[in-house]
């Protein structure tokens, strides 16, 4: 029987840290962060300033989760990470549930240890798809590295490797199922490949299971690096799925506040990063409205959700 790490080699995949040592480092894995330009696709963008993922990506990404789900009895938080806005990131990770998706973040290790206070993790239980230099901070302390290969960074790609900043390189290129690729690497060396595909197949009771309490969890959060003041030039707005885009800011202009302050009477559930001394105007001015804080849910954590 052919080896598992033979078949990801002969696709062009290379092993920097042994199978052996892959798979034990891999038992500690307890959530899954996933670059977006490179990883996803081949970082083209639209007129829009987008770029694209797939469908296969997405499943592998799907699998990998329910795998972890079967052995560990709970879903591994995912987020996506990104330096630029990206709308189909916000789209994906609002369909699949994942637990975050940051965007226009220069360094990404501070979004990945607010994550990891968030939610209690360590970074040897990270880990981390990712493709190019924007990416060592994180890539530099986490559990699991998955590097997926461009093909013209044959110098940023030996650097990783002499530095030992990844464990694997995907054969697949950026945008060719280089995701699905890592996933399945990991479902293999998990030992729970075969296992996932044969209770998806058979839907019930543990994928239907898996999948009610997949869509009960995850809070979609957006952050944007460059603030909220930028909400005034029409660069940064309201998403799709109706949450405030909020990050680094000086400070809430009056029309910001006003529009925080229609979505929490609404109940609505706000992101914020890095504007936590506006906390308390806003609860003052919630008061002054004669309305109770406790009753919405937005008010969980220092009256607001706070990523």
């Amino acid at each position: 029987m052919k080896l598992l790490s033979d078949i990801f080699t002969d696709i062009g995949g290379k092993f920097i840290t042994e199978p052996q040592i892959l798979s034990q480092k891999i038992q500690q894995i307890k959530a899954f962060v996933f670059d977006w330009d490179g990883v996803f696709n081949d970082g083209s963008k639209n007129e829009q300033g987008s770029s694209n993922f797939n469908e296969v990506d997405s499943m592998g990404i799907n699998l990998l989760r329910f795998g972890w789900w079967l052995k560990n009895g709970s879903i591994p938080k995912t987020f996506i990470i990104s330096g630029e806005k990206n709308g189909l990131s916000f789209k994906l990770a609002q369909r699949e549930h994942y637990d975050a998706c940051y965007f226009k973040i220069l360094n990404k290790i501070e979004a990945l240890e607010r994550f990891m206070k968030q939610h209690g993790l360590q970074p040897h239980e990270i880990a981390f798809f990712f493709d190019d230099a924007l990416d060592l901070s994180i890539a530099k302390v986490c559990g699991v590295r998955i590097m997926v290969r461009h093909g013209g960074n044959v110098l940023f790609e030996k650097y990783v490797i002499d530095n030992q900043y990844a464990d694997y390189v995907t054969g697949s290129l950026g945008g060719q199922y280089a995701v699905r690729e890592g996933a399945e690497l990991l479902l293999g060396l998990n030992d729970q490949h075969d296992e996932a595909i044969t209770k998806r197949l058979e839907f019930r009771p543990h994928y239907e299971q898996y999948l009610s309490q997949r869509q009960q969890g995850g809070i979609l959060v957006k952050t944007d690096q460059q603030g909220i003041d930028q909400l005034e030039r029409g660069e940064v707005g309201m998403a799709d799925d109706g949450l405030l885009q909020i990050g680094h800011a000086d400070g809430l202009g009056r029309r910001e506040q006003g529009q925080l302050f229609d979505l929490l009477t609404g109940g609505q559930q706000v992101a914020l990063i890095g504007v936590a001394h506006e906390v308390d105007g806003i609860r003052q001015r919630l008061e002054a409205e004669t309305l109770e804080a406790c009753a919405h849910p937005a008010w969980e954590e220092l009256g607001l959700r706070m990523v």
